[in-house]
């Protein structure tokens, strides 16, 4: 899963929109 580990090559924009992915991501897998 890219991005799931942070990784220093990743822009800022990019591991801040990815974080939002994977929370909106958890909280739907929670909400199941």
């Amino acid at each position: 899963m890219r991005g799931w580990i942070c990784n220093p090559c990743n822009s800022s924009m990019g591991l801040a929109k990815h974080s939002v992915d994977v929370l909106k991501n958890m909280i739907d897998y929670l909400r199941a």
